[in-house]
């Protein structure tokens, strides 16, 4: 009979923490906590995004949990190496983030993992979305978005007044 206030009362806790998780400003505020325990045993942030894929395949788990966030982990010289094992069919765990109420029990593959990490770097965090196991942007259309980008970086000037003198 009080179950229903029970889980009303409950939902209005959850609710009333929602503003703390979600603050104007940096996109990770309020998802970097990382319990000690957790990291102890296994630190992504420590790791390149493709070392974290290996990890990922040695799991028995289907799905790993991802505690903290950051803006700053997944970089343009990782995209390569993540773009070259967008085919891959080689089974791993998906990932989800600390926060999210969603657990995926089915395992993924390298490929959907790599180009959930190539979407961190697109939307400037990691994790980039609750979990991996949503859509996400084929190979192709990755590989585009990339070929895009490169075409459009800008040529770096000289770095010394000597090799501007050079170029004239």
């Amino acid at each position: 009979m009080h179950l229903p206030l029970q889980v009303g009362f409950m939902l209005v806790l959850a609710l009333g923490a929602i503003p703390d998780l979600v603050k104007a400003g940096s996109p990770c505020d309020g998802l970097s906590f990382s319990p000690p325990e957790v990291l102890s045993k296994y630190d992504w942030r420590t790791k390149s995004p493709v070392e974290h894929l290996n990890h990922l395949k040695s799991l028995s788990d289907a799905s790993f949990t991802v505690w903290g966030c950051s803006e700053t982990w997944v970089r343009e010289e990782h995209i390569p190496a993540l773009l070259s094992l967008l085919d891959s069919r080689e089974r791993c765990a998906n990932q989800s983030a600390a926060i999210s109420s969603f657990r995926d029990w089915h395992r993924s593959t390298v490929g959907h993992e790599a180009a959930w990490l190539i979407e961190a770097f697109r939307v400037g965090r990691f994790p980039p979305s609750l979990g991996s196991s949503g859509p996400l942007p084929s190979a192709a259309e990755l590989r585009a978005w990339w070929a895009e980008r490169l075409s459009q970086k800008p040529v770096q000037p000289p770095n010394t007044s000597l090799e501007r003198t050079r170029e004239r």
